[in-house]
């Protein structure tokens, strides 16, 4: 399946809320059965766990499934460290074959945060989040605008089963 073109992602993204300020490790793992058409834009089958806030990707089982409505979704966790080798092949591979790579990054010195990465741009990854509540704006940008120094970017791929 073919990744919906910038503007209807920037729709479904817009669309979309961080429902509270912790919840940035569900809300961007929802973007992509929201992107993939698995699940309404309405739906907030993460967010409604508040007890996975600040949890990271551990809610999601490396080489596991979980099911959203009737469809299946498979989590691969990798994490690459700086000078983050094979990340934007990986990531290349992944969009062609139709999927949003999930990241996080640091966002401060205690904090990390939830991003989608969506296409390649020219020489540029293109990602969208969206920040805290209240406002729960739209964040678009370029991927090596956030990597600056980082030292890692932790991945969450995910996957129809069929895609495996």
């Amino acid at each position: 399946m073919k990744l919906p073109n910038r503007t209807e992602v920037r729709k479904i993204v817009d669309a979309h809320k961080q429902l509270r300020l912790n919840s940035c490790f569900q809300s961007a793992p929802e973007l992509w059965p929201k992107v993939k058409g698995v699940i309404r834009p309405s739906e907030y089958p993460e967010q409604e766990i508040p007890q996975h806030d600040g949890r990271g990707y551990e809610p999601y089982p490396n080489g596991g499934i979980k099911v959203y409505g009737r469809k299946r979704v498979h989590f691969e966790k990798i994490t690459f460290h700086h000078p983050y080798n094979g990340m934007k092949e990986r990531f290349r591979a992944e969009l062609g074959k139709g999927n949003p790579v999930v990241i996080s990054l640091p966002s401060g010195p205690q904090h990390w945060h939830g991003y989608l990465v969506t296409e390649f741009d020219g020489n540029e990854f293109v990602v969208f989040s969206k920040t805290s509540p209240p406002n729960s704006l739209t964040i678009e940008t370029h991927l090596s605008g956030l990597l600056g120094i980082n030292p890692k970017v932790d991945c969450l791929f995910m996957s129809r089963p069929k895609d495996v």
